[in-house]
This record gives C-alpha cells, sequence and structure tokens, in this order.
C-alpha cells in the first residue's frame, strides 16, 4: 500500500524539475509539520474508498 506522499512522488518522474523540486519542498514540509504535531493525518485508504 502506498501513502499519499509516495503517490504523489512517484508521480513527479513525468514532470519538469522545477515542479519536481517544488513538490519535493511541499512534501518534506508537510512530514516536518506532521512530526511537530501541527498537522493531523488522515487515513488514506478510508478517504480514497469513501466516493
Amino acid at each position: 500500500m502506498y501513502t499519499f506522499a509516495e503517490l504523489v512522488l512517484a508521480s513527479l518522474d513525468h514532470e519538469d524539475d522545477e515542479i519536481r523540486h517544488a513538490w519535493v519542498k511541499e512534501v518534506n514540509d508537510r512530514i516536518k509539520a506532521v512530526n511537530k504535531g501541527q498537522a493531523k493525518l488522515l487515513d488514506f485508504e478510508s478517504l480514497y474508498n469513501a466516493g
């Protein structure tokens, strides 16, 4: 099972360098926020299958 961050990062193979770096920075910033308790995680499986 992939996490959302892994799915986003996997999609970057087809983006130019500027976009890839922006996404990597965004993912890293979000990981830091979660680790600091500044962001709440949601269950990807529940969200993905809720449709």
